[in-house]
């Protein structure tokens, strides 16, 4: 007789997973309470999957993931057995006794390219064949509308590269892996995925749910709600897990190609560290979509979405159907002269800033005092943000 339940949370990317995992993390002795132990492979299944990336990666797809993870660079030596057993090592480590239902949430067991994702299913199954197989077996995955996803996808890749692809060029090459004759198909009808599971894991129960209908309401909750935890006394993480950039912000990151990459990512930086810069819940929307874009998307999968998610017609074009964005997707393709301008006219008035700074570093680094010198990049940076808030 089954009494006890194994939930694997499995993301998708980009649909809150990281403020779940750490709502999870802050509550752990209250899940205990409620008879719930949550097993957390984040670092060792982070290693499994970097490995397999090693192994089953395309060149097709270095356009758009070397932006996130370049394998090239990644320094794992042994072979993809060795990190397979450390994942299943360290759930057996945190195993306690007594009768629990068990969570693991871990986006790390998803995958868009359906061969790392067949294999990341069957090492789920090990870990069910060792440790669960008295237990029912239950996958909650969100899915997110298909171009709020890319946007946001987008967004990710441009804060590891800090914007050097653009937002066309990033489109297009999802558009080629995602042919049906690619070498890389990577799919972004959400139904290939479920059906991926159903093969791979037939026994399993799958909860697959809408990022953006458990959004409206609180995703956290309906999180809880679908793992039978009552969750009124939990408190809850309040900030944002990864801010991202108001209108303002983004312009200024989208006109910053001529900055090298280094000073690129620190002015990301100190973009995101600038309360003026963050988006809030209540500011002006804007988006890298084209209306003629989204719509093509939404044309695309809806039937898909409509089907996974079992709603009406009516209930699917409210959700899904793209609202114009109002003239406000042009960011990424028109160049600001304004910001442009200043942004080159600081750097240009701080060369000699930086030639002093320069050479005040050598004379530290004779004193052994270089920590104490800030990097003149920023000196020049620092300026570009005081130059644009008086613009904005």
């Amino acid at each position: 007789m089954i009494n006890n339940t194994v939930y694997f949370h499995i993301g998708t990317q980009k649909t809150g997973s990281s403020y779940i995992q750490k709502n999870l993390e802050m509550n752990y002795q209250k899940l205990v309470e409620q008879n719930f132990l949550l097993i957390d492979i984040r670092g060792d299944l982070t290693r499994y999957y970097q490995k397999l990336r090693q192994n089953i990666y395309t060149q097709e797809e270095k356009i758009i993931y070397s932006y996130v993870c370049n394998p090239d660079k990644i320094k794992l030596y042994k072979n993809i057995e060795y990190y397979e057993d450390e994942v299943i090592n360290s759930v057996r480590k945190q195993l306690h006794s007594g009768n629990k239902n068990i969570i693991i949430s871990q986006e790390g067991f998803f995958d868009w390219h359906p061969l790392r994702f067949k294999s990341k299913l069957q090492l789920m199954k090990k870990i069910i064949n060792n440790f669960f197989i008295d237990y029912q077996v239950v996958i909650i995955i969100y899915f997110r509308c298909q171009d709020s996803f890319l946007e946001s996808l987008y967004y990710q890749c441009g804060r590891d590269l800090a914007y050097k692809i653009s937002f066309t060029e990033f489109i297009n090459q999802f558009k080629i892996l995602s042919n049906k004759n690619s070498s890389s198909h990577l799919s972004l009808d959400w139904c290939d995925f479920i059906n991926y599971i159903k093969i791979e894991l037939p026994e399993t129960h799958i909860l697959a749910r809408s990022y953006e209908i458990a959004s409206q309401v609180d995703l956290l909750k309906d999180f809880y709600d679908a793992i039978d935890i009552n969750c009124s006394d939990f408190p809850k993480i309040s900030e944002t897990t990864n801010p991202g950039l108001n209108k303002h912000g983004m312009k200024i990151m989208l006109n910053s190609g001529f900055l090298d990459l280094d000073d690129r990512r620190i002015l990301l930086k100190l973009l995101r560290e600038d309360e003026m810069f963050i988006k809030k819940k209540y500011d002006e929307k804007y988006s890298l979509f084209s209306d003629e874009q989204r719509l093509d998307i939404y044309h695309q999968f809806v039937n898909s979405n409509q089907e996974l998610f079992g709603l009406s017609d009516e209930l699917t074009e409210e959700l899904f159907y793209p609202a114009p964005t109002m003239g406000q997707s042009i960011l990424n393709e028109d160049v600001d002269e304004m910001t442009l301008f200043l942004i080159n006219k600081v750097v240009d008035q701080n060369k000699i800033i930086i030639k002093k700074s320069t050479e005040h570093k050598l004379k530290l680094i004779k004193k052994n005092s270089y920590d104490r010198l800030p990097s003149p990049i920023k000196l020049y940076i620092l300026h570009v943000i005081r130059l644009l808030k008086r613009l904005y």
